[in-house]
């Protein structure tokens, strides 16, 4: 059975879950950089705890921040803004949920502010343990318009631009 192809992303975001041999990934694709980094951080948290009902969990609002070198790549912003979502998670007991990322972009450095809604991490029993966020396969791309993105997993669907996508593996 071959996979269905996405033509045009539109409102179209998110993640999948891509097998890998010892440790699990995520694909995930979105319109704007921003937003791949937050469905990738949902897509880390839903690895972590498959069955999640945030309608049992009392839901915080609160802004976080991380700064960075302005050398930094985009591949590098996602893996920093991941760490800091576990980060987050194992030292100040906030399992995120979802957030509004933007990135004020300067000569001296770049500063990611995201706007979250988190849960206490002690609602939620992890069903796998992350341990980090490696830089091993991990992309992030922009998909110009004219332009068709094919994955070698062929779970994932072929994917028309304008689109970002990116892929990260975690040890597990």
């Amino acid at each position: 059975m071959e996979p269905p192809s996405v033509q045009a992303l539109g409102d179209f975001l998110g993640f999948l879950q891509i097998p890998t041999t010892a440790d699990v990934g995520i694909f995930s694709f979105s319109r704007s950089f921003e937003e791949l980094l937050d469905q990738t951080a949902q897509g880390m948290m839903s690895i972590m705890a498959v069955e999640t009902d945030h309608e049992q969990s009392t839901l915080h609002h609160g802004t976080w921040s991380s700064t960075f070198d302005a050398e930094i790549d985009d591949d590098m912003i996602l893996i920093r803004w991941l760490d800091e979502v576990l980060f987050r998670r194992e030292i100040n007991q906030q399992w995120y949920i979802d957030g509004n990322i933007s990135i004020k972009r300067t000569s001296e450095h770049s500063i990611l502010f995201a706007d979250v809604v988190y849960a206490d991490s002690s609602d939620y029993m992890p069903e796998t343990e992350i341990k980090a966020v490696t830089s091993h396969q991990c992309f992030t791309k922009f998909i110009q318009e004219e332009e068709t993105y094919f994955h070698a997993e062929e779970s994932i669907p072929e994917i028309a631009g304008p689109c970002w996508v990116a892929q990260v593996i975690f040890d597990i």
